[in-house]
Formats: structure tokens, C-alpha cells, sequence
């Protein structure tokens, strides 16, 4: 008898640094109209999305937190995904 492999999930919170100028209400507009149900969410200030990658599932939530900075929270069954994550 196999034993299953017990999921840890780990929730997190970065910031990423981008350069302007960066419409991020225009972006959540078009992300809405286009959003696929049961897997994206868009709300007035944030973006979010589950997600599948190279070791488990996740999803992340994006908010604008400044003029140069997004607020990624975040939880994924592997942290070995971060990297790919953070590249998407």
C-alpha cells in the first residue's frame, strides 16, 4: 500500500519592482473581459489566477501597490515553483 504524499501549501507575499508607465486599470479591464470562470478572478484593484507548474498546483493574487511595485500573494504546493511563478 502506497501512502499518499501529504500537500503542504505555503502562503507568501512578495513585491516585484517594474518600470512605468504601467495602465494597470486598462490591464484589469481587458483581463475582465476576458477572464476564464473558476480559474481568474478581476476585481476593481487585483488580478488573480490558479495555476499549474512544473511541480504542483498554485495561484497567485496581483495588486498594484504603487507607481513602480506589485503586491503578489501567493501559494503554491512547491516552492522549487517560485522561480517559474515569478517569470510568468
Amino acid at each position: 500500500v502506497r501512502k499518499e504524499r501529504a500537500s503542504v501549501t505555503a502562503k507568501n507575499q512578495l513585491s516585484l519592482a517594474f518600470r512605468g508607465p504601467f495602465d494597470w486599470a486598462h490591464m484589469l479591464a481587458f483581463y475582465r473581459l476576458r477572464a476564464i470562470q473558476g480559474l481568474e478572478t478581476v476585481d476593481d484593484n487585483s488580478y488573480a489566477r490558479h495555476v499549474r507548474l512544473g511541480q504542483g498546483k498554485g495561484w497567485f493574487k496581483a495588486t498594484k501597490n504603487s507607481e513602480t511595485h506589485l503586491d503578489i500573494e501567493f501559494e503554491l504546493e512547491s516552492m522549487a515553483d517560485l522561480r517559474q511563478l515569478v517569470v510568468k
